[in-house]
């Protein structure tokens, strides 16, 4: 599944002067299904391999989707 991204550039000389017209560009970006992620509100925080703290279990699964070689290392902040 792709989301999509448009922007619109313009251009800029060393001056600040605008040079041309603005530019549109569309993305297709891989979906990484967050708003599929449940995050349970209750506070167990765990120190993961990336050496974040992440608030709970189910946050730092949902994280996981993006990393899959992101680990544990132990219970508790980091």
């Amino acid at each position: 599944m792709l989301s999509t991204i448009s922007l619109s550039v313009v251009m800029l000389s060393n001056t600040g002067e605008v040079l041309g017209l603005p530019q549109r560009f569309s993305l297709g970006l891989p979906s990484f299904g967050f708003q599929n992620c449940v995050i349970t509100k209750d506070y167990r925080p765990l120190c993961a391999s990336n050496l974040e703290t992440y608030v709970n279990r189910s946050a730092f699964l949902c994280h996981r989707r993006l990393f899959p070689r992101l680990s544990v290392i132990h219970n508790g902040p980091c």
